[in-house]
């Protein structure tokens, strides 16, 4: 094994012999360096963590290895299911913190066996997540807020279609900048850092470019300028605003529904499940199929619909114009748009 430089061991020593407090405070930093909501997320589950234990601001690192065991985690767990009533993914996802931040004391020496946690089970999730929107209720959504919101009605506008049209996350939408966009002869393509500092690379339509350009005033914006700037609070407070004046209080429907809605049309227009992972910037098909599990119909083969409905004795021309239209408009909206792509070519 090879010997330490200065450096290396200076700061393994400084680690070793600081405050517990300024330790998770370097943890959360480093885990959230992409997003401030990981970062206040994470460094609050596990200073909630050490408290359980009575650890307090004068706590020193040495106490990681007193505390860190298989029973205290496991302890923490019950009182948080038992006691604290909190939900499942909650709970899970407080464990997944403290298992990263085992991950970054181990990196820095610590002689802690990331085992201990890592063989935990996970609790097992019941599925009440938010709703995937379709296209005609995403859009009555979001033309709402464009006609009725009293602040920075376009901004949140176009915040909510880039979140529809790409699939990514409101944080990582939030640092978008002018020079995230880079523009070619008839489309845009759009670079950025997603969760877990995953970069990612979409495509706009040029025309839809254009219009966020000129509606937002980019030319007044510096290359590095935050084009977008919504708290949690903004868009939640935005969103239930929208869903009082619509009657959807009751539905479930965040602003995460709009990412949940483009993986979902990007399923249905391809029945890949790859591609719809991919506008998801999912790192495991697990999420993606949870994300269209709700929408999803059972799919019939070609064959099937052949035996069922005679499809291959149909022909277009022996129908009426209104019978066509009837039956264009009766048609999944992911279906409707592709018709519409493939008419507008022809005009």
């Amino acid at each position: 094994m090879n010997a330490l430089s200065k450096v290396e061991l200076n700061q393994k020593v400084t680690h070793f012999n600081m405050k517990l407090t300024e330790l998770i405070e370097n943890y959360s930093n480093e885990v959230g360096i992409n997003s401030e909501r990981t970062k206040i997320a994470y460094r609050d589950d596990v200073a909630q963590f050490f408290k359980y234990f009575n650890c307090n601001n004068e706590s020193t690192t040495d106490v990681v290895y007193i505390i860190f065991t298989r029973n205290n985690i496991v302890k923490y767990r019950s009182y948080l299911l038992e006691e604290k009533k909190l939900s499942a993914s909650t709970i899970n996802r407080k464990m997944c913190a403290l298992k990263e931040f085992i991950k970054y004391l181990s990196s820095y020496g610590y002689d802690i066996d990331i085992n201990i946690i890592n063989q935990l089970s996970k609790l097992k999730t019941t599925n009440n997540s938010y709703e995937a929107l379709s296209l005609e209720e995403a859009y009555a959504l979001i033309n709402w807020i464009k006609d009725n919101e009293n602040r920075k009605a376009l901004d949140k506008y176009y915040y909510c279609l880039l979140a529809l049209d790409t699939g990514v996350r409101a944080e990582a939408l939030n640092k978008l900048t002018k020079a995230s966009f880079i523009i070619k002869e008839d489309e845009v393509i759009v670079k950025g850092v997603d969760k877990g500092k995953k970069a990612y690379t979409k495509v706009i339509s040029r025309e839809f470019y254009d219009n966020m350009h000129n509606d937002l005033k980019f030319d007044q914006l510096n290359l590095t300028d935050n084009i977008f700037n919504f708290s949690g609070k903004n868009r939640t407070d935005m969103l239930n605003r929208a869903k009082k004046s619509l009657g959807w209080e009751n539905r479930n429907i965040t602003f995460h529904s709009f990412k949940k809605g483009a993986v979902t049309y990007a399923y249905e227009c391809t029945k890949d499940i790859r591609v719809a992972m991919n506008v998801g910037s999912h790192s495991n098909m697990e999420t993606t199929q949870r994300y269209i599990a709700d929408n999803e119909e059972a799919f019939k083969g070609a064959v099937s619909n052949n035996f069922a409905t005679g499809v291959k004795d149909v022909d277009f021309n022996n129908f009426e114009k209104d019978q066509l239209i009837e039956v264009l408009k009766s048609l999944p909206e992911a279906i409707q748009l592709q018709v519409k792509t493939e008419l507008n070519k022809i005009k």
